[in-house]
């Protein structure tokens, strides 16, 4: 081995170490008081179509405790759901956490309305191909499960 392929060697590790293989996510909730839940839907994990969804154990994930750590990695995504008010019936909020290697750590991904429209026109201009079934399905839960299912079909969400 010569000093040049030395050279190669230390910086391929040195690129090696560098890169994120995972994300480390605090979970806890906003308030306390209120119910809520987590979970996450590990990539390959089968999920259901999006208008099969009527509620969070409709995805058929492993509930996760609401204080600790979770790892993500590639593809992996958490879901949440938390009550707005402990005693008042004000809704629900609900978050969609990814992964992202690219940026080396979690990000939100939305799963709105707009979001839902960039699929479509992804799915009419070719550029995604997903069956139009996954556009059927109403509320945040099942638009959670429909944006999962479109970015493990090449979606940037």
């Amino acid at each position: 081995m010569t000093s040049t392929d030395l050279v190669s060697v230390s910086s391929q590790a040195i690129a090696a170490a560098q890169v994120q293989i995972s994300s480390t996510v605090s979970l806890s909730k906003i308030d306390s008081r209120c119910r809520g839940w987590v979970m996450v839907v590990h990539a390959g994990d089968p999920l259901p179509m999006p208008e099969d969804v009527h509620g969070a154990s409709d995805v058929h994930s492993t509930y996760l405790r609401q204080s600790g750590d979770v790892e993500l990695f590639p593809g992996d995504f958490l879901l949440q759901g938390e009550e707005n008010h402990h005693r008042k019936a004000r809704g629900w909020s609900y978050y969609l956490i990814t992964y992202s290697p690219e940026i080396g750590k979690f990000r939100e991904v939305a799963f709105d309305a707009n979001v839902k429209a960039r699929i479509k026109a992804a799915m009419q201009d070719g550029s995604l191909d997903l069956n139009p079934a996954y556009l059927k399905g109403a509320g945040e839960i099942a638009s959670m499960v429909r944006v999962i299912h479109a970015m493990r079909s090449g979606f940037e969400g």
